[in-house]
C-alpha cells in the first residue's frame, strides 16, 4: 500500500516480494523545500504528487528507492521513517554564515 505525507511532501511504495531471497523494495519522491504541494492524485495504476510551479521556475524533486537486503531497512515503518526524515531536512536546511573577526 502506497503512503504519502501531505505536510513533508512526499510520497512512497515498499514492494513486498514473495520471493524471500528476492529481499523488498522501497521507492519514493520528495518534493523540494521550494515547491508548493498542490496534493495527490490516484489513477487505476499510478499515484501522483502534485506541484504548483509558476512558468520559469524550476521544480526540484527527489526520488530513490531503498532495498531490504542492504541492510539499511527492514520494514515498510523503516522506509517511510526514512522519506518523512529527509522531507524534513528539506524543508529546514543548514545555513551557514560567515562570522568576520573584527
Amino acid at each position: 500500500m502506497p503512503a504519502q505525507d501531505d505536510q513533508g511532501a512526499w510520497i512512497g511504495l515498499w514492494e513486498d516480494f514473495q520471493k524471500p531471497m528476492a529481499g523488498n523494495l522501497g521507492t519514493g519522491v520528495i518534493l523540494g523545500s521550494a515547491g508548493k504541494l498542490a496534493g495527490f492524485a490516484e489513477t487505476a495504476t499510478d499515484r501522483l504528487i502534485l506541484a504548483k510551479v509558476k512558468p520559469g521556475e524550476t521544480l526540484c524533486y527527489y526520488a530513490g528507492a531503498g532495498w531490504k537486503q542492504s541492510g539499511d531497512f527492514s520494514s515498510r515503518d523503516d522506509w517511510n521513517a526514512y522519506l518523512a526524515s529527509w522531507a524534513k531536512r528539506l524543508a529546514s536546511p543548514v545555513k551557514i554564515a560567515r562570522l568576520d573577526a573584527q
